[in-house]
């Protein structure tokens, strides 16, 4: 691994760690009902978890560009067919409007 690759990763795996996600939520519920000191092994093995499914989705999309270009090329065509599916959808869903508005009282709550 060049330093170069290696930067990059760690750059990878430092975004992919500081975004929230479900398991940030499902730690920061286990503090509110447990204390922090029960997070400890979850957040352990969320972080071992996580490295490992980055370094083998990696080594196995690398392998299959190596490999096989052609199949790489339509896994890549496919991603991008399927985002684009996924925003046209976004785009065409209709918009629901409530018509109940939750506006408290001018003079405050009773």
């Amino acid at each position: 691994m060049t330093p170069e690759s290696a930067l990059s990763f760690f750059i990878a795996i430092f975004i992919f760690g500081v975004t929230p996600g479900p398991g940030v939520f499902a730690i920061i519920a286990r503090a509110l009902v447990s204390g922090a000191h029960s997070c400890t092994l979850l957040s352990l093995g969320m972080a071992v978890s996580d490295c490992m499914y980055l370094v083998l989705a990696c080594l196995g999309l690398a392998a299959i560009a190596t490999h096989w270009g052609e199949v790489f090329t339509v896994i890549r065509f496919v991603g991008a067919a399927y985002l684009m599916f996924l925003g046209y959808k976004m785009w065409t869903a209709p918009v629901k409007v409530s018509d109940e508005l939750n506006v408290a009282p001018a003079n405050g709550p009773a």
